[in-house]
């Protein structure tokens, strides 16, 4: 990591002494010198362009570590117990949230750190909920909310919805997880391990909130079903200076969990979404900062307002996100067997490999749209229930399943019609085989691709390094 160095007042006025200043200092970083940067510089910039060896930090560790302190947040908490009070007293699985500012090569580190804090201060706030509650035995008896809901609604489309609502705060992230991934040292590194991490720690934490929700609701009468409420109520009745200095460190450690899982769930997809989009001017870095200001400007904690419009709001993403993350499986997995170009990424030539219709891929816009229809009307249920038939509501409550197979059956019928050029113009003899542009050290370039390009330089040892070994080169009388 870089030294921080404060600019000097000729540094920090240059820019605004002219049009062309301006501009030119708006302008993202291309690359690292002597590099030639990959394909059409219109077209990437530093964070963009694939990742060096140098930058690759993330172990074999860090992203388990990642999903499995993900799990045990505030928001994996709250809709776990929120269940509670629109009627569904089981358990399962999530999460979601916003930050910014570090860029993600450097932020394993704090993930790591979250992972062995979290889970701590999770048991501990279950432990105090069971002790001062009416604990387990109890668990099937709902607040009347919950018993409402549930001679309204049949348990089995109740279990669905909540399974909707889980995968709604699950769904970005999946979408998302390459922006983490790209920073491993190894493919391995970003393996299955990751995918149990995402689904036992999320169980258990549904289980912690659910549970301690329950506990407290049958003792005092109320479902609490966010963590603060929950704090503040357990002081009500338990003001001690022990209960005090734990409900401190509880609250401590999920404050320093809400940031954390902001930076990986909302701030670092944002900036790697808006580098795509404007790579001229905008880096990692800078769309986190955008995403900082428009996050305070969207006003998020009305979704928390209670607790049903804090589930109709994680339900609602797995219409629009869903069919996006099917069309991605089945076009790298099936249509392209995990063959991408990364060349023809950074082209914006008409004849490019990936330019489609300019520029857009109506095949995938056609299943995103035909796949994101079949949950709008129960959407619109949720909000005006009156309007909308009850096939209409159990559609919307099979979510994630329903919208993501009709995406995907959608996407691989028409690819069959319409089928894409896998390999660049002048190699259509490359063989079709499973990731084969990414095998043998490929890492998705030909071989008279990799000359001039940063990716595949030899890594530069530290300056400390360096010192170390000339210094040392000096003692023995080496040469060279």
């Amino acid at each position: 990591m870089g030294k921080l160095s404060i600019p000097s007042k000729a540094e920090m006025t240059a820019p605004f002494q002219s049009k062309e200043a301006f501009l030119d200092f708006l302008k993202a970083p291309e690359g690292d010198d002597g590099h030639a940067p990959v394909g059409d510089s219109r077209w990437s910039n530093k964070d963009l362009a694939p990742t060096p060896v140098k930058d690759r930090t993330w172990t074999w560790y860090n992203l388990p570590l990642y999903w499995f302190s993900s799990q045990f947040s505030i928001v994996g908490w709250n809709t776990g117990s929120s269940l509670v009070t629109v009627g569904l007293v089981r358990q399962i699985m999530n999460q979601i949230l916003e930050m910014m500012w570090v860029h993600p090569k450097n932020i394993h580190y704090i993930f790591t750190i979250k992972g062995f804090t979290m889970p701590v201060a999770a048991f501990a706030l279950f432990g105090c909920a069971m002790s001062m509650g009416a604990g387990l035995g109890d668990m099937d008896i709902a607040s009347k909310a919950g018993e409402l809901s549930s001679s309204v609604t049949p348990l089995g489309w109740s279990i669905m919805s909540g399974i909707n609502t889980i995968f709604g705060g699950l769904s970005p992230m999946l979408v998302n997880q390459p922006d983490l991934a790209r920073y491993c040292k190894k493919p391995r590194d970003a393996g299955l391990l990751q995918g149990l991490c995402v689904f036992f720690p999320t169980v258990l934490v549904f289980f912690l909130g659910l549970a301690s929700t329950t506990s407290i609701q049958i003792k005092w009468g109320t479902a609490y079903w966010n963590v603060w409420d929950l704090l503040d109520v357990i002081l009500d009745h338990h003001f001690s200076a022990g209960a005090r200095t734990g409900i401190f460190f509880i609250a401590l450690v999920f404050f320093f969990g809400v940031f954390v899982t902001n930076i990986g769930a909302n701030s670092l997809p944002f900036g790697a979404d808006m580098t795509g989009l404007i790579p001229k001017f905008l880096t990692i870095r800078r769309g986190q900062i955008l995403c900082a200001i428009l996050g305070v400007v969207v006003q998020p904690w009305q979704l928390m307002a209670n607790a049903s419009a804090f589930l109709s709001f994680l339900g609602s993403y797995n219409i629009f996100m869903a069919p996006l993350c099917a069309i991605i499986i089945v076009d790298y997995f099936v249509i392209r067997k995990g063959n991408l170009h990364v060349r023809s990424c950074f082209s914006g030539s008409k004849s490019g490999l990936y330019w489609y219709w300019s520029g857009v891929n109506i095949v995938g816009v056609v299943a995103w749209l035909l796949g994101t229809t079949m949950g709008i009307p129960g959407l619109i249920g949720q909000y005006q229930p009156e309007i909308i038939s009850l096939a209409a509501k159990n559609m919307y409550r099979l979510g994630y399943i329903l919208t993501f197979t009709t995406a995907a059956t959608v996407y691989y019928v028409l690819r069959m019609f319409i089928k894409p050029r896998i390999f660049p113009t002048g190699r259509e003899d490359t063989p079709l085989q499973w990731e084969w542009l990414a095998n043998e050290g490929r890492e998705g370039f030909y071989e008279d691709e990799k000359e001039g390009n940063e990716l595949f330089a030899p890594p530069t040892p530290p300056a400390m390094e360096a010192e170390e070994i000339q210094m040392s080169g000096k003692a023995y009388g080496l040469k060279g």
